[in-house]
């Protein structure tokens, strides 16, 4: 058999040879950027925390939330006792999270989603994990799910009850404990107070339960996501 009888085969094995290491230089710099994108993430909310400081953003909800947990421990405390919970009709579908406080940070723990359902009138969701991006590209950048390794699906990540309040002037609840998340994730002795701050933006107190009693961990604020206002820059 001649040479030229095989010059497409020889071709098309050269090509697929060229697309798998294109790929892998793809993967391989994606992941290097997830990686330099944590370390500038974890930074940048150092820094935020420590000084206050932050760039300016168009979203207005999302520049109260900021200003919000700049806030000290005890004015949120008050905020969350004083406070009024969401309707939990008004909680379906996803929210964006933000995680107040150094340790958060050092951890690269800052943003998350929650994302809120109801299946045969029961109110429950789950946490996702996303892709932590440095503050200044929270607005067009945050928010990126991870997704599992051998699937495009979404990594999902602490399962939680939402328990309605016997009366409206009292927080929102999000129950770990009773959700069925296995002993090895601490989100399992979690439980969260949601109080409702103005339309589209809730603070959160996540506390640890231990030995009956309630022990608080982390401030967070959620926000409703809407339309990207990049475009308009």
């Amino acid at each position: 058999m001649s040479f030229k009888s095989n010059r497409i085969p020889l071709m098309l094995v050269a090509g697929a040879l060229l697309s798998g290491t294109l790929a892998g230089c793809n993967i391989a710099t994606s992941h290097v950027q997830r990686r330099v994108d944590l370390g500038l993430a974890k930074l940048s909310f150092l820094r935020w925390n420590s000084t206050g400081a932050r760039p300016k953003v168009c979203d207005h909800t999302l520049a109260c939330s900021l200003d919000l947990l700049k806030l000290s421990n005890d004015q949120l405390d008050q905020l969350i006792q004083q406070g009024q919970g969401p309707a939990p009709e008004t909680m379906n579908g996803p929210w964006l999270g933000i995680n107040k406080g150094c340790a958060a940070a050092c951890v690269g723990w800052i943003q998350d989603i929650k994302v809120f359902q109801t299946v045969n009138g029961c109110r429950s969701g789950y946490n996702v994990a996303v892709h932590q991006v440095p503050i200044s590209r929270l607005e067009c950048d945050g928010w990126e799910p991870k997704t599992k390794l051998l699937s495009d699906e979404p990594k999902t990540i602490g399962k939680f009850c939402v328990v309605e309040p016997n009366c409206s002037c009292q927080p929102l609840k999000l129950d770990y404990t009773q959700a069925g998340n296995p002993c090895y994730d601490p989100s399992h002795v979690l439980i969260d107070d949601l109080v409702l701050i103005q339309e589209n933006l809730v603070l959160g107190k996540a506390s640890a339960l231990i030995a009956g009693n309630k022990i608080g961990v982390a401030y967070f604020v959620l926000i409703k996501p809407h339309d990207d206002c990049c475009d308009s820059q």
